[in-house]
C-alpha cells in the first residue's frame, strides 16, 4: 500500500506547526479508514497531547463527526448526556434514559464499552437487551419508545474515536483537549441538541481537582458553542465507586432496583441519577423553570420509569 499523504501533516504537528482543517480532516479520514498503523497513529496523539489550539480542537471536532454516521431527526430538541468516566458502577445513564423518556423527550444514547472501568454502559446494557443495533434498527426504537441505549461503535458514530482510544490506552493519553474532540465529535454525530456533561471529581478520578474541572467545563462549553450545540456540564462526587456492584450483570441489577424501587437499592445511583435527570428535563420548553427535580422523582415514585425500560429492552431485543 502506498503511504498517504496525510503522513507528513502529522511529521509537521511533530515539528510544531499547527496544522490546518485540511490536514486534520485528511489524518483522521485515513485513520478511519485503516491507512495508518498504530505507531502512526501513536505519532499523531503523541504529537497532539504536546500542544493544540483552539483551531485545532474544532477540527478535530469536526473532522472526527464527519468520518462516520452522521444522525438527523425531525425534533427540535434531542437531548444527551455523557459521562467523561474514571469512576465503576457509574451506570446513571441507565436510569436516566428511560425517566427522561417517561416525560416524553427524546434521548438517543449511544454509549461506549468499558474504557477506564470494568464496564461500560455498552457493556451492562447488553445484559438486559441487545445493543450491537445499526442505524436504522436505532431510529426505529428511538421513535417507538423516545430513547435508546445503544453501542455507538455500531452505529459508526466517530469512527476515529475507537481506533484512537485503542492506542491512548496502553499509552495512558489522556488529554483535555482529546477527551473533548472525542466526546463532542459521537454527540454532533448523534444529531444532540442539547447535552449534559457529567464530570466526577475525586482524588483517585480522572480530574482530582475542582479548577480542572472548570478547565475541562470551559473546553466543553467553547466547543458547543461553536457547533451550536446548547451544553451543560455538571461536577459530581468522584470520591468513590457508584452503586453496591461493579461489572456488567451487578451494576444492572442495580440499575433495575433503582428503577423498581426496591427497598435495596443503591441511594447513590438513584440520587445521582435524579439529579442529572432533573438538569436534562429542565429543557422541555413547557416545563416550569426548577421544576425538573420535582418531576424527575414524581416519574421515578409513580413507577412510570420502568415502563419505558421494559419497551426500549424489547424493542431492541434480547441478548
Amino acid at each position: 500500500a502506498t503511504r498517504p499523504n496525510s503522513q507528513d501533516a502529522v511529521r509537521a504537528k511533530i515539528q510544531g506547526r499547527a496544522l490546518d482543517n485540511n490536514e486534520i480532516k485528511a489524518i483522521i479520514e485515513d485513520i478511519s479508514h485503516y491507512r495508518y498503523s498504530d505507531m502512526e497513529i501513536a505519532a499523531f496523539l503523541v504529537s497532539s497531547a504536546n500542544f493544540m489550539t483552539s483551531s485545532d480542537l474544532l477540527a478535530l471536532s469536526s473532522a472526527m463527526a464527519q468520518a462516520g454516521t452522521q444522525l438527523k431527526w425531525d425534533r427540535p430538541i434531542i437531548v444527551d448526556k455523557h459521562c467523561i468516566g474514571g469512576i465503576p458502577g457509574n451506570r446513571t445513564s441507565m436510569v436516566v434514559v428511560p425517566i427522561v423518556a417517561a416525560h416524553g423527550l427524546t434521548i438517543p444514547k449511544t454509549s461506549s464499552r468499558a474504557i477506564t472501568s470494568p464496564a461500560g454502559t455498552a457493556d451492562t446494557m447488553e445484559v438486559l437487551a441487545r445493543v450491537d443495533l445499526g442505524v436504522e434498527e436505532m431510529k426505529e426504537v428511538v421513535n417507538a419508545c423516545h430513547g435508546c441505549l445503544v453501542w455507538g461503535g455500531h452505529v459508526n458514530l466517530s469512527p476515529a474515536d475507537d481506533i484512537l482510544i485503542s492506542v491512548e490506552r496502553p499509552l495512558s493519553i489522556d488529554t483535555r483537549e482529546q477527551m473533548v474532540a472525542s466526546i463532542m465529535s459521537k454527540k454532533l454525530a448523534a444529531g444532540s441538541t442539547h447535552l449534559l456533561i457529567d464530570l466526577p471529581v475525586g482524588p483517585a478520578a480522572k480530574l482530582t481537582t475542582a479548577t480542572d474541572a472548570m478547565r475541562l467545563r470551559k473546553l466543553f462549553e467553547f466547543v458547543g458553542d461553536h457547533f451550536g450545540i446548547s451544553v451543560e456540564v455538571v461536577t459530581t462526587d468522584g470520591r468513590q465507586p457508584v452503586g453496591s456492584g461493579i461489572g456488567p450483570v451487578l451494576e444492572s441489577q442495580d440499575v433495575m432496583a433503582v428503577l423498581s424501587k426496591a427497598p435495596d437499592a443503591p441511594t447513590d445511583l438513584r440520587e445521582k441519577s435524579l439529579r442529572l435527570t432533573a438538569h436534562l428535563l429542565e429543557y422541555d420548553p413547557d416545563l416550569r423553570g426548577g421544576s425538573g427535580s420535582s418531576r424527575a422523582r414524581e416519574l421515578l415514585g409513580t413507577g412510570a420509569a420502568p415502563k419505558p425500560m421494559r419497551q426500549i429492552i424489547e424493542t431492541q431485543g434480547h441478548t
